[in-house]
């Protein structure tokens, strides 16, 4: 296919570091885009639902610092990936949906499997385009640009049946796309400086675009040396290791004032929001205390709460400049949040022998290798994970927060053991969330990946479960029927394990980690007790 639009889109991929196209291939643009990728050396990845293609190409992308790729068919295919596309846009990840279409002149003549993609796919994306034989590689190029441009999300390209085999026009092999005015500050920082300086007990609030923006060392520089207290969203996680005698949890936006960010937060006289993204909020923002906004653009369409002065533009230059400016202080003694630390620990009875979700994550992360990539989805256990796994650095978490979805987990930690495949992924889901994509066994056995996938087995809807209980309804249409999940794992040629006992659980954990096949641990949990974690964490 050398010097046809495939042969150039597929080169503008390769120079755009993308690793893998995800998807299921119908017989048109799809099996001409597998052919002229596998010549620039890019797998096309079979899955066995759309929403898996889209979610198993954002994780591929953020490990890569790439765009995501994924692939399906016209119609109902395409149904199906947008859905994949609506996460990219909740949770801010980038990502190129590609949509096989009737050429142009034939679409007219045709009602089988025709709809209109773009009108569909613009719901959820910054951009919807068709492919075309003018500059290609360009295209594509700039799309990917767009999609990883502050807030990352998703973007679409039509790719007609007829297309891809065409010879190409010459094209400029451009690949990058500068934001304007990317290095301009704007704001008051001096003014944010005289507020900082002026309180007593500060909190920074830390989102995600400081990792993108690569300013982890400025936020943490600046941390110290106020002595404040950190509290990342959870898409933030590993910006400040875990284990830093600063770090202070994780903010849902849940505003309770005994909830562990309740008790952080509510003892601040300002609160620093840098980089703070209002998609991963629960709900709006309702804490008091006076906030100031530092991001790397202007927020104001999308304003967390009512910040009192804020300021945008290159976050590494921003933090390093505050941090340089303010006056040293010890806003919070190490003492008091080492103490808050272990406060929380036995508000989920991590110190428990019993196996729960607390010690079930405490007991695999100190058996896990350093550099484990951990993956989750919504769930009780998701949010007992945020206080009680440890993140240590950007990228070896990745979860749900801004779609706050079941059925993300698996198609994450396939993507993370295709690209990391001498690292160890741990995938934590839920028994429901496991039934939604359990079929993706077959991907991860033919793919010969290994993840160990733990399922926190108490038989419901856990999380629904407590909320109807919360409104005083009857349990209704919250329980599952008993599967065998351990079974299940080996029918796919996985090892299977069920445990009920932290004894029993460790033993299972220790085999997976020596296995080269995928588990699935089946862990059985007490309900009331699973349910019970709750309170601290959401009230």
């Amino acid at each position: 296919m050398s010097g046809t639009v495939g042969d150039a889109f597929a080169k503008a991929l390769k120079r755009g570091g993308v690793p893998y196209v995800f998807g299921i291939p119908g017989g048109g643009s799809a099996i001409d885009l597998i052919e002229a990728c596998r010549t620039v050396d890019i797998p096309f990845v079979l899955v066995q639902h759309e929403t898996t293609a889209s979610m198993s190409a954002i994780v591929a992308g953020e490990l890569t610092g790439s765009c995501g790729v994924c692939m399906s068919i016209m119609g109902p295919g395409a149904a199906n990936l947008v859905g994949g596309s609506s996460f990219g846009l909740w949770e801010r990840h980038s990502v190129l949906s590609l949509t096989e279409s009737y050429p142009t002149a034939q679409a007219p003549r045709m009602s089988l499997q025709l709809m209109d993609h773009s009108q569909m796919f613009m719901s959820f994306s910054k951009a919807s385009e068709v492919l075309n034989d003018d500059h290609p590689g360009e295209q594509a190029s700039r799309l990917m640009s767009l999609a990883l441009a502050e807030r990352p999300g998703p973007v679409h390209l039509d790719i007609p049946n007829d297309l891809l085999t065409r010879q190409a026009a010459s094209e400029k092999q451009l690949d990058s796309y500068a934001q304007e005015d990317a290095t301009k500050v704007v704001g008051d920082l001096d003014a944010i400086t005289d507020a900082i300086d002026k309180a007593v007990k500060l909190v920074l609030v830390v989102g995600p675009a400081v990792v993108r923006a690569d300013a982890r060392n400025e936020l943490r520089m600046l941390a110290e040396r106020l002595g404040a207290a950190v509290v990342t969203t959870s898409k933030a996680r590993g910006v400040i290791p875990e284990d830093h005698p600063l770090w202070a949890g994780i903010i849902t936006g849940v505003y309770g004032d005994m909830t562990f960010e309740g008790q952080i937060i509510g003892q601040s006289d300002l609160i620093i929001g840098v980089g703070l993204d209002r998609m991963e909020l629960l709900s709006p923002w309702n804490y008091s205390q006076p906030l100031v906004c530092i991001d790397s653009i202007d927020t104001s369409a999308e304003q967390v709460g009512s910040p009192t002065h804020s300021v945008s533009g290159p976050l590494k230059n921003i933090l390093r400049q505050l941090a340089e400016a303010i006056q040293p202080a010890e806003a919070w003694s190490m003492t008091e949040l080492s103490e808050f630390r272990g406060y929380v620990r036995s508000a989920l009875l991590a110190d428990s022998d019993d196996l729960n979700s607390a010690t079930l994550l405490e007991r695999a992360q100190s058996m896990a290798p350093a550099d484990t990539t951990l993956v989750t989805e919504t769930g009780i256990y998701n949010a007992v994970n945020l206080f009680t796994w440890k993140v240590h650095a950007p990228n070896l978490y990745f979860g749900s927060s801004g779609a706050n979805t079941m059925g993300f987990s698996i198609p994450a930690a396939l993507a993370s053991s295709l690209v990391r495949s001498t690292q160890k992924t741990v995938a934590l889901v839920g028994d429901g969330g496991f039934l939604m994509k359990v079929s993706e066994l077959e991907t991860l056995a033919r793919e010969k990946l290994a993840p160990i996938i733990i399922v926190f087995n108490d038989r419901s809807l856990g999380l629904i479960r407590i909320k109807q209980a919360a409104k005083g309804y009857e349990r209704d249409a919250v329980d599952l029927a008993p599967v065998d999940f351990a079974r299940l794992a080996q029918s796919f040629g996985g090892r299977g394990e069920r445990v009920d006992t932290l004894a029993a659980f460790e033993v299972a954990f220790k085999g997976a980690l020596d296995d080269d096949r995928f588990t699935v641990i089946d862990a059985r949990l007490d309900p009331d007790v699973y349910a019970s974690h709750m309170g601290p964490i959401r009230g």
